[in-house]
């Protein structure tokens, strides 16, 4: 028996259009290609200097990298949180996200550094 035409501005289930993520399922997903290049440039590793001398924007990509990668040292991450206290006035909202997402990620707990990043 032949079918009825669809509805008019029915859509058949393989054309739909898909939802757009959030902006916070990109910090869940897995690291890119060109990430991990640029993070084995030279040898150098993604922590390739110290945080004293990173500006903010290295310091948020420098904590997001290491969640990506489970960086596991406390010491690292005590190191880390020390930097982005001493930047947090620097950064930018998205930045600053960033950073908070990569040390919830790593289950890092740290009042002094909550205190500086909401005042």
């Amino acid at each position: 028996r032949p079918r009825a035409p669809p509805a008019r501005g029915a859509t058949r289930g393989f054309a739909r259009k898909r939802a757009r993520l959030d902006e916070y399922n990109t910090h869940d997903a897995p690291l890119r290609r060109s990430v991990w290049r640029k993070a084995k440039v030279d040898g150098e590793g993604f922590y390739p200097y110290k945080f004293e001398d990173m500006t903010p924007p290295e310091v948020t990509e420098t904590v997001h990298l290491a969640s990506k990668l489970h960086v596991a040292s406390p010491e690292f991450w005590r190191r880390a949180a020390f930097a982005v206290g001493d930047v947090a006035s620097a950064l930018a909202p998205k930045q600053l996200a960033t950073c908070c997402h990569a040390f919830g990620a790593a289950r890092w707990r740290d009042e002094a550094l909550v205190s500086v990043l909401a005042p």
